[in-house]
């Protein structure tokens, strides 16, 4: 039998890669908006139902689906058609997220019996039954889409969502290993940088610590960076020449020059900092530590440590104003949110957020015309709206289990909420107060960045 992939000419064709599955091979090119796989599985006397076809392609695609191109691929399937012998074929116009069985039927495969039998295929192994598929599919082999894209970490599953904001529907899943938690992007928004420990569910294995920078038109993840102990939290500047994480079991943070990827500085912190920030004109870096509830301000044009000031209990995250005269920082056990006036770093006043235990103020954003605070009470299961102006919570809104990184896009109209215990992520319409869509996830979603469109 002829192999679809040296019969079918694809317009330039870039890149064919070969996946071993035991005794299973996919093969797939990729060129001009259009994508072939093949997939071949070999048996002994065993008739290979199309379910089970589709599984080989399916699983094949899911180890394809960065490889080729190079980039990361939005499947959205044209047809099949499969072939046992030049005599046996059968073509069926199918949707590959669909259950397959009842759109597919082929003689030999799914239990028909064919009229005649076809003649074997010269140099096919008998009894050895091999099935060959194609499938031609359309993809974009340019990346995600051109629109605003949310990216959500999954510290439990080690995973990265990403979310075309458009459709509130998740496009794809990038696989980070460790414990993935704090992601900021770049100025632009090419880049991802996203803070990895080690796994939940092994905290004390070794080797995961690190900064990744994942390409935000892709997914490609493009450089590891090494920056000291269980990296909780990051920012980076604006021209990206330095980036600031906070080592949470080590009380303190470090300042990596990201051309040469060494450590410039290591500065020491309150007890276990968790949140970092950085102001809009890059000239302070606040680092929030949880257990001294003290915020550690670092000036960036000397990378030392400018002053120390107390704040609310356990303080976990922090959100500059646009303008930079004001400072936003969470408290979960204080429940409230400390308003800082910068430069002096004094507090100025507190903004009650709760009436009960369970409203645990975490992730903090600003609206982007700077009328509106909105912060993530963790396992209060909502979100709270300030007014910047009276400094007065107006509104709660109920989001799902845990909620814990927030992030508005480009026009203020959505947020999107994590929740870490129910797996989902909540779509706020901010104009109503309502939660629009809820969106499946991975397993623990954690931090929220929102890529503006291009």
């Amino acid at each position: 039998m002829t192999d679809p992939v040296s019969d079918v000419q694809l317009p330039g064709l870039q890149r064919l890669r070969r996946s071993m599955l035991g005794s299973e091979w996919v093969r797939a090119a990729c060129g001009s908006g259009r994508l072939l796989v093949t997939a071949r599985h070999g048996i002994m006397n065993d008739p290979l139902s199309s379910v089970q076809l589709i599984d080989v392609l399916r699983s094949g695609l899911q180890r394809l689906r960065r490889s080729v191109c190079g980039k990361a691929m939005l499947f959205r399937p044209l047809h099949f058609s499969f072939a046992a012998t030049p005599r046996l074929r059968r073509q069926s116009r199918v949707n590959y997220f669909e259950p397959l069985r009842k759109s597919i039927a082929f003689p030999h495969i799914d239990g028909h019996s064919p009229k005649r039998n076809p003649k074997p295929h010269i140099g096919a192994r008998s009894p050895k039954l091999i099935i060959l598929a194609a499938a031609i599919f359309l993809t974009s082999c340019g990346g995600y889409p051109t629109g605003t894209v949310v990216f959500v970490t999954n510290e439990r599953a080690g995973t990265i969502s990403v979310i075309d904001a458009q459709k509130d529907t998740v496009i794809d899943t990038i696989q980070t290993g460790g414990r993935p938690r704090g992601i900021r992007l770049s100025a632009d928004g090419a880049r991802a940088y996203v803070a990895i420990s080690a796994p939940f569910n092994d905290q004390q294995a070794s080797g995961f610590d690190k900064i990744i920078v994942v390409d935000t038109t892709t997914g490609n993840i493009e450089r590891s960076i090494d920056v000291g102990t269980d990296p909780e939290q990051l920012a980076v500047d604006r021209t990206e020449n330095f980036l600031y994480v906070s080592n949470e079991d080590a009380g303190t943070a470090t300042v990596v020059d990201l051309e040469t990827g060494e450590a410039v500085a290591v500065l020491v912190t309150g007890i276990e900092p968790e949140g970092v920030a950085i102001s809009p004109d890059d000239r302070w870096v606040y680092v929030m530590a949880e257990t001294s509830s003290t915020v550690t301000v670092i000036d960036t044009s000397t990378h030392t440590v400018a002053r120390t000031f107390l704040v609310g209990e356990r303080p976990r995250d922090a959100a500059f104003s646009p303008d930079g005269r004001r400072a936003y920082i969470s408290s979960e056990l204080g429940h409230d949110l400390s308003v800082v006036e910068i430069p002096s770093h004094t507090v100025i006043s507190l903004v009650p957020l709760g009436l009960n235990d369970t409203e645990r103020p975490v992730g903090v954003v600003v609206s982007p015309d700077a009328r509106t605070i909105y912060v993530a009470n963790g396992r209060g299961d909502s979100v709270s709206v300030i007014d910047v102006e009276t400094l007065q919570m107006y509104n709660t809104i109920p989001v799902g289990s845990r909620v814990w990184g927030i992030g508005l896009t480009g026009d203020g109209r959505k947020l999107y909420a994590a929740n870490g215990l129910s797996n989902d992520i909540s779509v706020i319409d901010t104009a109503t107060g309502k939660v629009i869509k809820t969106i499946p996830a991975g397993d623990g979603p954690w931090g929220v960045a929102v890529r503006r469109s291009e």
